[in-house]
């Protein structure tokens, strides 16, 4: 039995959204439709901040943002 062959009956992850820390700025990446609607619902981004299917977030508001993001359900991986 090999190492690799332990995990291949469990669930593999799906966040609906991850994050990836740039210093100054964190990335937001929305990777289900649950997340772009529950951001297009709660969240106001300005249209400046938008890449692609994530947006650019200030570190210091993170916090609330993914606070809100796991009471709404979503599953977040940062």
């Amino acid at each position: 039995m090999s190492f690799a062959s332990i995990f291949e009956n469990l669930p593999a992850p799906k966040p609906d959204i991850t994050v990836t820390s740039c210093g100054t700025i964190a990335i937001v990446n929305l990777l289900t439709p649950a997340a772009r609607e529950w951001v297009d619902e709660a969240v106001e981004v300005p249209s400046w901040a938008w890449m692609g299917l994530g947006f650019g977030c200030e570190p210091r508001l993170l916090g609330t943002l993914l606070d809100g993001a796991a009471d709404a359900g979503l599953e977040v991986l940062q």
